[in-house]
């Protein structure tokens, strides 16, 4: 299935596992990026290291150059490639920061050929 529309899209995954008493259970869970956006470390319940404050600090910037221009990137920070479906560009926001492509590609294969499957029977 392919989507289209006359605006560009940046995708991203978030894999960093925050410093939490959790963080071997839950990883890198469902929305922990959002503290790391606004930098409210405190509503998470952690103190934040060196690696934290400069992902927020990454994050930050391209939220507010996304919400200022409509586009992420900006002077000093790693090139944020706007997603297409041939390319597959993503950003990885974790340990490290930079782009990527085809994310979780095997996985998106399998539940496409699954769902082709499912419909083949209805």
């Amino acid at each position: 299935m392919t989507a289209t529309a006359d605006q560009q899209a940046w995708l991203y995954h978030f894999t960093r596992v925050p410093p939490i008493v959790q963080s071997e259970e839950l990883l890198s869970y469902h929305g922990a990026e959002i503290v790391y956006v606004m930098g409210k470390f405190h509503l998470a319940s952690f103190d934040p290291t060196p690696e934290d404050k400069a992902l927020t600090d990454a994050m930050s910037n391209y939220w507010v150059n996304f919400a200022a221009t409509g586009d992420p990137n900006g002077p000093g920070l790693p090139e944020w490639p706007a997603y297409h479906s041939k390319s597959g560009a993503y950003m990885r926001f974790g340990d490290t920061v930079g782009s990527d492509i085809h994310l979780l590609e095997k996985e998106s294969d399998f539940f496409e050929h699954f769902n082709a499957v499912e419909r083949a029977r209805d």
